[in-house]
């Protein structure tokens, strides 16, 4: 069961990556959809900057869902000390205001992430309420 799971999640990163995908961080397109991945582990990884009216992400274990201030819309800006946590979970539906970062970490090791960034009428879809 396991093996399926990883199996289907390294089918699905592909798709992703084949169709376009973002990597890392990314300016925000309020029109349309934006997605990403990225490896992160015990240090933050700065994943896109805000703002994102909705975001939708996803580790493959529990992940430090968290916003920095934006200084250079990098990694280095999720190391700063007055980070806020805005969740520790698998999956998250996030916000990320203007000026700020969306960072991920792990306790232990590291996974894989992907996010989702939906335009600012998402919030609006069935599927979310």
């Amino acid at each position: 069961m396991k093996s399926n799971l990883k199996a289907l999640m390294v089918a699905a990163a592909m798709a992703a990556a084949t169709a376009g995908c973002a990597h890392g961080t990314a300016a925000t397109d309020r029109g349309r959809d934006v997605r990403g991945m990225a490896r992160v582990g015990h240090e933050a990884r700065a994943l896109l900057v805000g703002p994102a009216h909705l975001v939708h992400a996803t580790g493959e274990k529990p992940v430090r869902w968290f916003v920095a201030d934006r200084v250079s819309g990098d990694d280095r800006d999720c190391a700063q000390s007055s980070s806020a946590l805005l969740s520790e979970s698998a999956g998250a539906q996030l916000t990320v205001g203007s000026g700020k970062v969306l960072c991920a970490a792990v306790a232990s090791g590291a996974t894989d992430v992907n996010w989702h960034q939906l335009p600012e009428q998402a919030d609006r879809l069935w599927a979310l309420r």
